[in-house]
């Protein structure tokens, strides 16, 4: 089972994409992007990291930085959610490397289907 990383400080949105998520993939959730950092720290098998983009402590933008400019992480994918219509955040994290970026509120359906189809394998 495909093992995803999830960041995002809001509980609700936290408690939809684990609620969804779990029925497809072993999924971690973290309350913001230190927590992040440390999860994506502590083992090697993620197969994609979701993030939010607007979180305190680290923001996802940061987060992604951090996977993208370490060799053991630099290869996993991630896909940016946030529920900002700030375009240059989403330039950011797009030219950062980012796979994808979803607005909230996101369709569930297509969330599982854009992890399944981009989660290393």
């Amino acid at each position: 089972m495909k093992r995803i990383l999830v960041a995002d400080d809001d509980s609700s949105t936290r408690f939809l994409i684990q609620t969804v998520l779990k029925k497809h993939f072993d999924v971690t959730m973290a309350v913001d992007g230190t927590q992040a950092v440390s999860f994506l720290h502590s083992r090697s098998d993620w197969d994609c990291v979701v993030l939010d983009i607007m979180m305190p402590n680290m923001d996802g933008v940061e987060v992604l930085n951090v996977i993208k400019s370490t060799p053991s992480l630099c290869h996993i994918p991630v896909i940016m959610l946030t529920g900002s219509q700030d375009v240059r955040a989403q330039a950011m994290a797009m030219q950062g490397g980012a796979v994808t970026y979803f607005r909230k509120p996101f369709s569930p359906t297509q969330l599982v289907a854009i992890i399944a189809a981009t989660a290393k394998s």
